[in-house]
This record gives structure tokens, C-alpha cells and sequence, in this order.
């Protein structure tokens, strides 16, 4: 009997799936240094990125300071960089480099895909006079998640030193989630990088190149503003040298401020207030109810009324001072970030992202409604802030549709003293709405980095620097310097 032929079915191949792993460390920087850019002027050096391959670099305003032009490094290579826009309240700056080059930019990720513990990388260019040009490289964890005068931080215990201002701060996948900002010299492992989305919301407006067909007149320091605040019928600004400048209606002294540096100024009706740079707080105007009158300490932002004034201080607490009625100094407890104080009432927001409010109540001014901010501002009878997703929330006196914000993301809100709101949009143009009787509600075309809304008119600070204001104009409070 002969055996049958047995026929064996070979077996389908497969292809075996490659296995799937994370990019080391040397990959990520591999892949992100044509795109890391040294800055240098002549105070000094700091980092930045490449954006986008036209040329456009991403860094801090501080990095740049107040030059139009500095030397930009990229792969060795050297070039011209025109600081083309920067917004000092974001502490951000956009330098374009002067070559036809094509350049590689980096990959910008998303701030909600980064959870607390995430693994994350920093590059720059750190105490160059001391190691020498080349980048550094260093490694740790997103700590917690910061908010800080209405902008997300990723704090960070990558160790970070002077001169990493500017660089990326970078994901497991080599996106950039931040931008590094600044340190805390005092504690260990304390770093803080602005988020990718603060960066990104405000790319658009940093990213456009005047023109340059007709010069426009240099701005002497003097002339450059960091900050400026819209009181009743004056208007007080914080030049680039620090100085408060004052001008509008001198009844009190009002627009004779005191001589010093300072990093903050609050104008209110009849008194303004200012934080000098050591963190004290002096206040010049009207004193019958105390409220030029602070207490000593070290404060971190000022908010004057107008017949009280409350300051926010170095531990994250508030005190208010001078009138007294409606309970409008009876600060809450805990922990804030920001305040503003209307005419007779008080907001401030918590580090959380809630509002809380206390004082005169009339118009529910001081009923917020729930949910997460990220700025808040008091006006005369109602109460205005941004949201974390950003939108305007109005809530309060409605009669002049000044609590009826258009819709559209926005960076910044200031409520007026009177019956009119402005914004910031995302992109860095000024929009206003409510009482238009001197004009207002009519920003000037532009982009802009701050805007403050007075009695019955509105100041702003262009990208620029320039101060420009529009409205009543009948004690020169519309008319800077």
C-alpha cells in the first residue's frame, strides 16, 4: 500500500509591525536646532526659535529690550534681525531675520494635551559670557500649571539660567508647548515658561511686517510706554525708563507724580497710585477718605478707585484702603492674581481662574457670573472679564450696551469709568462698544498690546510703544506727551 502524498500549505506571511517608540532626547534636539536662534545685542544674549521659514523668530520682549535691531545666530550663521513687534505685557518680541535663506521652523504643539508630570525638554543659550556660545540642553517635568496676571505658565524644574529666556520648551514629540520666560533666582527649580497657546493666540498680530515705503519717526524713551491707565479726566503711563508720566486735569497735583522707577501705575478719579520697581506703593491726588494713603509692603499690582484703592501683595493676598461704606474693604481670603477696583466696588481674581467680588452691589456688578478667567477689569457700574476660552463676559449696569461685548476671542477687556468697554482681540486690534458721545468707542487703526478705558475717553499702547488715546479731550487727558 503506497502512502498518499501528504502536501503541506505553507503559512501567510505577515509584516510585522515596526514596534513604536518615543524620539530620545539627542532626536529631539537633532531635529529642533536649525530651528534654535541666539540673540544678541550689545547688553547681553538670550534665545529664541524659528517660527516660520520666512525668517520670523519668536523670543521674550526682555531678551530684545528696547533695540530695533539685533544679531541673530542660527547653525553658526549670523544675521541682521529687525525687531518688527513685541508685547511687553506677554513679554513677547518678533525679530525678522534680513536674508532670502529658507529657514526650518518648529512645531508648535497644544497647551491642554500637556498634563502636570509631563516629560519635557529646554534649549538655549544660557550664561554665554561664561560657557561660551554653544546651546545647552536640559530635562525635567511640567511642576504644575501657573496663572499669572491673566496668562498660563508652565512651571518647570528644567534647570534654566540667564541667557534660556526665549527658548523652546518641548514635549516628548519635539513640539514646542512654551516659551521660557523667567526664573525664580531665589528657589531651586523653579522655571516658568508662557504656554504655547498665549503664544500662539498672539502670533498673528506679532507677525506682521510694517511697511516701510514711509519712515516713521524714532521714538525717543521717553516716549515708549510699557503701561498706561485711563482715569476720569487725567491719564498716567509708565514710560520704557521706568518713569511715571502724567498729563490731563492737574487739580490735586494729579499729573505730578513722584520721581522713581516704577513697573505699574493706576490712574483713578481724583488720585493715582503706582508700584515702584522694589514693590512699594506710592499714591499722589485727592487723600480725604485715605486712599492715597497705602500701607507698607511689598505689593505686585495696584488698582485705584475712586474713593478706595486696593493692592494686590507679593503673597497673592489683597488689601484695600480710604472709603469705607458698602463693605468695599472688606477683602475676601485667598489666594489672587489680579484686581481692579471700580468706582465703588472691587473684583479680583483667584489663581484658580474664579471671581470674587465685594463692595457696592446696586447693579449686581459685583455678581460674577461662574467659570474660568483669565482677566478681569471694574468699571463704574459694571464689571467686565475674559475668559479662559476668550470671550468677554459682561455683568452689571447695561444701560448704555456697555455690558454687551461683541463676540470674537479677545486677550484683554478694560471697563470704563462711565458707560463704554474696549478689548484687545487676539489679533491686536482695539474694538469698543457703549457710550460713543465724545468718540470714545473709536480706537484708531492699528495693533495694540494694552488698552485702558477712562471716564469718556481711551488710551492704548501700540506694539510699537507709541501711546495714543481718543475721546474727551477737555483737560488734555487725551493728549500724551
Amino acid at each position: 500500500m503506497v502512502a498518499a502524498e501528504l502536501t503541506r500549505v505553507a503559512p501567510e506571511l505577515t509584516a510585522t509591525p515596526e514596534p513604536t517608540t518615543t524620539p530620545t532626547i539627542a532626536d529631539l534636539v537633532a531635529r529642533l536646532r536649525p530651528s534654535l536662534a541666539q540673540i544678541i545685542t550689545p547688553d547681553g544674549a538670550g534665545s529664541g526659535f524659528v517660527y516660520d521659514a520666512s525668517g520670523l523668530v519668536v523670543t521674550n520682549a526682555h531678551v530684545v529690550d528696547n533695540r530695533d535691531r539685533v544679531t541673530v545666530v542660527v547653525m553658526g550663521e549670523e544675521y541682521r534681525g529687525k525687531v518688527i513687534n513685541r508685547n511687553e505685557t506677554a513679554d513677547l518680541a518678533v525679530v525678522h531675520l534680513d536674508s532670502d535663506d529658507a529657514f526650518e521652523a518648529v512645531s508648535l504643539g497644544s497647551a491642554g494635551r500637556v498634563p502636570t508630570g509631563e516629560e519635557v525638554t529646554a534649549l538655549g543659550f544660557p550664561l554665554s559670557a561664561v560657557l561660551g556660545d554653544d546651546f545647552t540642553v536640559t530635562t525635567g517635568v511640567i511642576s504644575a500649571r501657573r496663572q499669572f496676571e491673566g496668562y498660563e505658565y508652565f512651571q518647570t524644574d528644567a534647570a534654566l539660567n540667564p541667557g534660556n529666556s526665549g527658548g523652546p520648551l518641548l514635549n516628548r514629540d519635539g513640539d514646542v508647548i512654551g516659551i521660557i520666560t523667567f526664573g525664580i533666582a531665589e528657589a531651586e527649580g523653579v522655571a516658568f515658561a508662557l504656554s504655547v497657546d498665549e503664544l500662539n493666540s498672539r502670533l498673528e498680530a506679532l507677525s506682521r511686517i510694517p511697511p516701510t515705503a514711509t519712515p516713521q519717526p524714532t521714538l525717543s524713551p521717553s516716549e515708549q510706554f510699557k503701561q498706561v491707565s485711563a482715569g476720569g479726566l487725567h491719564t498716567c503711563g509708565v514710560n520704557v525708563n521706568g518713569n511715571v508720566v502724567c498729563w490731563g486735569n492737574n487739580e490735586y497735583r494729579l499729573v505730578d507724580p513722584p520721581a522713581g522707577e516704577f513697573k505699574q501705575v493706576s490712574a483713578g478719579n481724583y488720585h493715582s497710585c503706582g508700584v515702584r520697581t522694589g514693590g512699594s506703593i506710592v499714591c499722589w491726588g485727592d487723600d480725604e477718605y485715605r486712599q492715597s494713603s497705602p500701607p507698607s509692603g511689598a505689593f505686585r499690582q495696584v488698582s485705584a478707585g475712586s474713593l478706595h484703592t486696593c493692592g494686590l501683595k507679593s503673597d497673592s493676598s489683597v488689601v484695600c484702603w480710604g472709603e469705607s461704606s458698602e463693605e468695599r474693604l472688606n477683602t475676601p481670603m485667598g489666594n489672587f492674581k489680579q484686581i481692579s477696583a471700580g468706582t465703588s466696588h472691587t473684583c479680583g481674581l483667584k489663581t484658580d481662574g474664579r471671581i470674587v467680588c465685594w463692595g457696592w452691589n446696586k447693579s449686581g456688578q459685583a455678581t460674577p457670573p461662574p467659570g474660568e478667567f483669565r482677566q478681569i477689569s471694574s468699571g463704574e457700574n459694571f464689571t467686565c472679564g475674559v475668559r479662559s476660552d476668550h470671550r468677554i463676559a459682561c455683568w452689571g449696569s447695561n444701560h448704555r450696551d456697555q455690558a454687551t461685548p461683541p463676540a470674537g476671542n479677545f486677550h484683554q477687556v478694560s471697563a470704563g469709568g462711565q458707560a463704554h468697554t474696549c478689548g484687545i482681540r487676539t489679533d491686536g486690534r482695539v474694538i469698543c462698544w457703549g457710550s460713543n458721545r465724545h468718540g470714545q468707542v473709536r480706537p484708531p487703526a492699528g495693533t495694540f498690546q494694552q488698552v485702558t478705558a477712562g471716564g469718556l475717553h481711551t488710551c492704548g499702547v501700540k506694539n510699537d510703544r507709541q501711546v495714543v488715546c481718543w475721546g474727551y479731550n477737555g483737560r488734555g487727558q487725551a493728549t500724551p506727551p
